[in-house]
């Protein structure tokens, strides 16, 4: 990034900054809206189709990653920590929305595929209690994505009355 001060993606950062600033504040709903569209509408100013690839590869590589019983409670609430911010970076448009309701649905046949296998008699014992501690994982981290869905939504219908 340039240094130069008429440099648009400098001004864009600053700009980004300044409104997450002001988020911090105390603020009307009516205003908090308003800051939020704003935010919403300088991303969509500078995002590319690269970058929104970037951000959902992102999610899907942290979602995966999230699956993984073997995890340390560090390490999950890490991956925890970067998936939202990069499902936060998709938080203003239908598109983005239609993109995580497809993963949360995709989360969603995941989990009844691995309750139907712990539920198969011919499951071997041996592994039924790290596939039960990797199912209480699933359910965590599908738990976060609907919460996560769920306020896209709300924001996406809310602004455009859909």
């Amino acid at each position: 990034m340039s240094s130069d001060s008429s440099d648009p993606r400098l001004t864009y950062t600053q700009n980004i900054e300044r409104y997450r600033r002001l988020l911090k504040t105390q603020l009307s709903d009516a205003e908090r809206e308003f800051i939020e569209r704003r935010i919403s509408e300088a991303h969509r100013a500078y995002e590319t189709p690269t970058d929104r690839f970037v951000v959902r590869a992102n999610i899907d590589h942290f979602l995966k990653a999230l699956s993984d019983d073997d995890l340390t409670p560090e390490k999950r609430s890490t991956i925890t920590k970067l998936l939202i911010e990069e499902a936060n970076k998709l938080s203003h448009d239908l598109e983005q929305l239609q993109f995580t309701e497809d993963r949360v649905l995709a989360g969603r046949k995941r989990l009844e595929q691995l309750r139907s296998k712990l539920n198969d008699p011919r499951f071997d014992p041996a592994n039924r209690s790290q596939a039960s501690r990797l199912l209480a994982t699933m359910e965590e981290t599908q738990r976060l994505l609907e919460e996560f869905c769920e306020q896209l939504r709300r924001k996406v219908i809310g602004r455009d009355g859909i």
